[in-house]
């Protein structure tokens, strides 16, 4: 209304908000999530360094196949209902369609899972899985695939504090109880029980906090099992690829190279590699509900949110890389002790794969939303690069071998899905490609100094 004057009443001006802000909150709303990583991994690490010196090497050896059988086997068979209900948007029928899907996938990994201990203990293990261990992996694979639908819904209500804290309390839970055993008979069964307590204590936190129904934000049409099912037998490869690039080769070495080298090699896997792909995991739920937000309104990734993802996850595994092999040493003496040779070395070479895990992490987010078949399996092969190279070079040159493969396959890969996804990663993908290029020179050289002066490369394992 005008005043006496006659003058229009002045309107409001809203001041767009500067960057900094935006980040900023995009940390407050996303944070909770590698927040919580944060602490599992602080977890994690003191747990594992007690056990490692309670335990010794040989029980990592063997866990190390128990857990690479357990997770192939999951996502051999994970239709990925959690994927399936944040892309499509929630709503009740898709919530019943996920929750027949997790079912399916429970039961087929339940079988696949039990083939394999057969077939490990026959071919790859001394030490074999025993019985008790067999059932609670079991167990272990129930809670895993139950838990997708009721994490599903945290997403969509965007809970993140709520799903950091279930991670938190179930990892905690689980370390306590393996240490306590540990500590009371020094059997590695502590570690089967810590990864078979975590899943279900997990399960169960997760399905109490996220009972609340979802909201029917999606279209109210009937989904199809089938069509539920496609999308899980599309996203597979996806899961096997982000997997078995990183640990295939901690599996199936055991069988190759000696027992130590091999404990070694899996545990420095888990102290470098997994703090990086936990923080991806732990993000990439909420960040494949934002992407695919974006997707379903405009009808393509947003550029924009997409480089700024990127050019985090690459910032912060180059820098993650460069220190962890400066301070190698330091990790083998605080979390490993005397009777682990060469580990330093084995954790340099760790370093140099976080570069091309990063990007190919990101690729994955972008192709669960609009991948077809072909390349999602194009995907997959392209991360196999690097195991396999690492297994060649263990079979023709031992543990110097399959680090040496390490090593130059990673940066091998990195240019692999540079030019396998140029459709989909956002501009400057030649400035992109160049410093992978650079980062992975510099710490191959890196690498080649920290084995050269430890005497790995005369070192008899």
């Amino acid at each position: 209304m005008a005043d006496s004057a006659g003058l229009a009443p002045r309107r409001k001006q809203v001041r767009p908000r500067p960057p900094f802000a935006r980040v900023f909150g995009y940390a407050r709303r996303f944070g909770w999530l590698p927040a919580g990583q944060g602490v599992v991994l602080l977890i994690s690490i003191g747990g594992f360094a007690v056990l490692a010196r309670v335990l010794g090497p040989e029980p990592y050896a063997k866990f190390a196949v128990i857990l690479f059988l357990f997770t192939a086997a999951s996502l051999l068979v994970d239709l990925s209902p959690q994927g399936f209900m944040v892309v499509r948007r929630g709503g009740r029928e898709v919530a019943r369609a996920a929750s027949r899907m997790a079912a399916i996938s429970a039961v087929a990994g339940g079988i696949l899972l039990a083939v394999g201990i057969v077939v490990a203990n026959g071919v790859l293990l001394d030490d074999p899985i025993t019985l008790l261990e067999s059932i609670l992996l079991e167990l272990a694979m129930v809670g895993q695939m139950a838990t997708q639908v009721a994490r599903a819904r945290l997403v969509l209500r965007q809970q993140y504090k709520t799903m950091a804290l279930v991670d938190v309390a179930s990892n905690a839970l689980g370390m306590a109880a393996a240490i306590v055993i540990a500590l009371d008979d020094g059997s590695g069964i502590a570690l089967t029980i810590q990864l078979v307590l975590t899943a279900v204590i997990r399960f169960s936190l997760t399905i109490i906090l996220g009972r609340e129904r979802v909201d029917a934000v999606s279209l109210p049409e009937h989904v199809a099992l089938l069509a539920a099912i496609r999308y899980g037998l599309r996203v597979i490869p996806l899961n096997l690829a982000g997997y078995l690039s990183r640990s295939l080769d901690s599996g199936l070495l055991p069988g190759i190279i000696p027992a130590a080298a091999a404990a070694g090699y899996a545990r420095s896997y888990q102290i470098v590699v997994v703090p990086l792909t936990q923080v991806q995991l732990s993000l990439g739920p909420a960040l494949l509900d934002k992407l695919s937000r974006s997707y379903v309104s405009e009808g393509r990734h947003d550029a924009v949110l997409g480089n700024r993802i990127l050019r985090v996850l690459e910032i912060v595994a180059v820098a993650a890389g460069l220190v962890i092999i400066a301070v190698s040493p330091i990790i083998q003496a605080v979390l490993f002790g005397p009777g682990w040779p060469m580990v330093n070395v084995m954790i340099s070479a760790m370093a140099c794969m976080l570069p091309s895990l990063a990007l190919g992490g990101y690729c994955s987010w972008l192709l669960q939303i609009t991948s077809r078949v072909a390349q999602t399996l194009a995907h997959f092969g392209a991360m196999m690069v690097t195991p396999l190279v690492v297994i060649g070079g263990a079979i023709i040159g031992g543990t110097q071998g399959a680090l040496v493969g390490l090593v130059g396959a990673s940066g091998l890969q990195s240019v692999i899905l540079v030019i396998l996804h140029r459709q989909l990663l956002p501009a400057g993908r030649g400035k992109l490609a160049l410093r992978l290029v650079v980062v992975w020179v510099v710490m191959a050289a890196l690498f080649t100094f920290v084995a050269t002066s430890s005497g790995f490369w005369g070192y008899d394992f």
